[in-house]
């Protein structure tokens, strides 16, 4: 069963045992964009103007812009002063060893974040896009269970399975932190349709959470935690700037 997006709430604060989710479009307007590149770090802002193509420019710079507005408001600073580091893997973190853990993705025009107090976190989101080589892909990358899984669905589920799966298997390598040194196929998740989200780790000795956050028909989404969550609450913004205004 997918994750029930509500509309903020008056008031937000992040507690221990909890995880929130926030769901937000990547459209904002000018000025918004401008605000929201000028608090980004230099490093970032040269990052975002690597990219081949305006649209790919601004979708980084507004899903960047708007983790700062949210991490800002968690650690009551101004966006532009968040200091962010990186894991040995890669993965984002608050500089000096803080407790707040977050993650991110965004993929066709939204972005999903994701924070937790008290424990790792990882968090996918992939546009669902008709995959002439869905098959090819899974034999490659998924364990031998999970295609035997995809292959015996009928040919137009399987786009659907195929994002499915891919979302829960990054949600997890992003949550331990082990970007791309962890091998796909290592572990196995469900990806059937009606199927609850499900991870197999046998080699990873400690307990994970999956869960199908997907923020609607047009994408998949999974949010993985270790351990287990008391609470999981998600909140859906209509743009970046709507999100940045109540973060403030």
């Amino acid at each position: 069963m997918a994750l029930r997006y509500l509309s903020p709430p008056d008031s937000w604060d992040l507690r221990p045992g909890e995880i929130s989710v926030f769901s937000v479009p990547l459209a904002a307007s000018p000025a918004r964009i401008a605000y929201f590149e000028r608090n980004l770090a230099p490093e970032e802002r040269d990052r975002a103007h690597r990219f081949r193509t305006p649209a790919l420019q601004e979708a980084f710079i507004l899903a960047r812009g708007t983790l700062r507005a949210i991490l800002g408001r968690c650690l009551n600073l101004p966006p532009a002063e968040v200091q962010l580091d990186y894991g040995e893997r890669g993965k984002p973190r608050i500089a000096g060893g803080h407790e707040l853990r977050f993650n991110l993705s965004h993929s066709g025009g939204r972005a999903l974040y994701a924070l937790s107090l008290d424990r790792e976190i990882g968090v996918d989101l992939e546009q669902i896009t008709p995959t002439t080589d869905c098959e090819l892909i899974a034999r490659h990358f998924f364990s031998a269970g999970e295609i035997r899984d995809l292959m015996s669905l009928p040919a137009g589920q399987r786009d659907d399975a195929f994002f499915t799966c891919w979302t829960r298997k990054e949600a997890y390598i992003k949550a331990c932190g082990e970007g791309l040194s962890l091998a796909l196929d290592a572990f196995r998740v469900s990806l059937l349709p009606g199927e609850p989200a499900r991870l197999e780790a046998p080699a990873d000795p400690r307990p994970w959470s999956l869960f199908d956050v997907r923020p609607g028909p047009d994408h998949a989404a999974a949010l993985a935690a270790e351990g287990s969550a008391s609470a999981l609450r998600a909140w859906a913004f209509r743009d970046a700037g709507e999100c940045a205004e109540y973060f403030r």
